[in-house]
């Protein structure tokens, strides 16, 4: 595919195909996971797994939107999609994606064990604990 794809059109299924179609955002609900192919054109299929510490799929009745956005990959594209269109923003810098890749890292580890990366409950820095104690899990 040639040029930047502007919209994603939506297909729920059971298995993710093995041949990915451009401009189609498969969404296997069963398996948790939406894939793609980049809207830059280059043909990196993005995978993007479904569940609280990674990404959400909202459907309208009519077209999806994946939260969070979209960022890296070999050809630093960064976009979002919502409502199935793609909206492009400016590529994360090397700081921008090392952080993003440490939050994802962190809300992983959260969601696996409820300890933030790298710390236990009771030495997790102070905005950790204030999240906990917000959320009433510690």
């Amino acid at each position: 595919m040639a040029g930047e794809i502007a919209h994603l059109r939506h297909e729920f299924v059971r298995f993710i195909p093995h041949e990915l179609d451009d401009g189609v955002l498969y969404v296997s609900v069963e398996y948790k996971v939406a894939v793609h192919r980049c809207c830059s054109g280059c043909g990196e299929k993005v995978v993007t797994p479904l569940s609280p510490a990674a990404w959400a799929v909202t459907f309208d009745g009519t077209s999806v939107s994946l939260s969070p956005s979209i960022a890296g990959g070999a050809c630093n594209s960064h976009y979002f999609v919502r409502r199935g269109e793609v909206i492009w923003v400016r590529p994360l810098n090397s700081r921008q994606a090392a952080a993003a890749a440490r939050r994802d890292l962190a809300a992983a580890q959260f969601a696996q064990d409820g300890a933030p990366v790298g710390t236990r409950e009771t030495s997790a820095p102070s905005r950790w604990r204030r999240l906990l104690r917000r959320l009433h899990v510690d």
